[in-house]
Parts: structure tokens; sequence; C-alpha cells
């Protein structure tokens, strides 16, 4: 099956239990092998909800179909996605700097 670039742009995407995780922004494509590598996912779905991050970068091994509709991923791209904004929560949390009335002080 072939499909237009544009068309590819605006798919959502979903896991394979059917949770959306929101839209193709952009691809990336390797020139020497003619080949989309990457799928960017932008902020909608799980990734909006959680707003930590801007966009999700799906590679290519992780996508199980493509049709003119939609793009389906493998399940464990949502469950990295909730790994990676709790590291980044974790981390916020413990570089926050405390400020006391005569100094501050760094967690």
């Amino acid at each position: 099956m072939l499909i237009n670039a544009k068309k590819i742009i605006t798919l959502p995407v979903y896991t394979k239990s059917g949770q959306f995780l929101g839209e193709v922004t952009d691809i990336e494509i390797d020139s020497d092998g003619q080949m989309v590598i990457n799928y960017f996912v932008g902020s909608a779905g799980v990734i909006k909800k959680l707003f930590v991050v801007d966009s999700l970068v799906v590679h290519r091994s992780q996508i199980v179909s493509i049709s003119n509709e939609k793009i389906i991923v493998e399940d464990n791209v949502a469950k990295k996605i909730e790994e990676t904004l709790i590291d980044k929560q974790i981390g916020m949390e413990t570089s926050e700097t405390v400020v006391t009335s005569n100094s501050f002080t760094q967690k």
C-alpha cells in the first residue's frame, strides 16, 4: 500500500489496545535506505494529558500497522511514555529549590 506523506503527517496514532496517543506531526527518513525511520507523534491523547513531553518519537520497529485511517503501535509505547514522565517528574521533585527567609538550598 502506498500512502502520501501529507496523509501520514495527520494520521492518528493508537496502541494495539486502543489508547489514543496523538497524531503524526513529522517523519524522519533515511535517505540512504529510502525509508521512514521515526514517526513524531504530537501532543494529544496520553501525551497531552500528562503534559511533560511535547512529542513522542516512535521508531518504525514499534509500528504494528499503517492504514489510510490510522497507525497502530505496540502497547509498550504508551508504557514507555509513562515511565519517561515518571522519571522526569521525580527529577523535577529532587532538583527543586527551597527558599527560606535568609538563604536557599538545593534539594
